[in-house]
């Protein structure tokens, strides 16, 4: 039996001017491949500027990540020291519930909203951007890791 595992794969990129980095998960959900991203990204010069973040979840499957939740909170409260707006880009009820519940299980208070649709994401992002350039820049992320 031929059996083919989707790897979670993270494609990024950061956009000076907005103060945004735009992330999209692909693939199974790896905590060990989250650890690893979060330790790179945030060693990055462009991290300084960041205070607003796209994740989209639409490509994700976090049947895994649900079991992690604890560990992921810690993650954040360990690593990630500043504040920012998150705006999580959903398609299911499942990608909804997890950004959800990875938010309330955060021990501060972050800012952060979910919706499924770009627009709604541009407009909760208040970008200057217009939002065919935003699906444009999501549809061609160009770093990965």
């Amino acid at each position: 039996m031929n059996c083919k595992i989707n790897k979670m794969k993270i494609l990024y990129r950061f956009i000076e001017e907005e103060n945004l980095l735009i992330q999209q998960y692909t693939g199974n959900f790896s905590l060990e491949h989250y650890i690893d991203y979060v330790k790179i990204i945030i060693k990055t010069k462009e991290w300084n500027f960041v205070k607003k973040i796209l994740s989209d979840f639409r490509k994700i499957d976090f049947e895994k990540a649900f079991n992690s939740l604890q560990k992921l909170e810690k993650i954040r409260r360990k690593s990630i020291k500043k504040e920012f707006y998150n705006v999580f880009l959903v398609d299911s009820p499942k990608t909804t519930v997890f950004a959800h519940l990875y938010q309330n299980n955060q021990a501060v208070e972050y800012k952060y909203n979910y919706c499924s649709t770009i627009d709604y994401a541009h407009k909760l992002l208040e970008l200057n951007m217009t939002k065919n350039e935003l699906e444009l820049i999501l549809n061609n992320l160009n770093r990965e890791l």
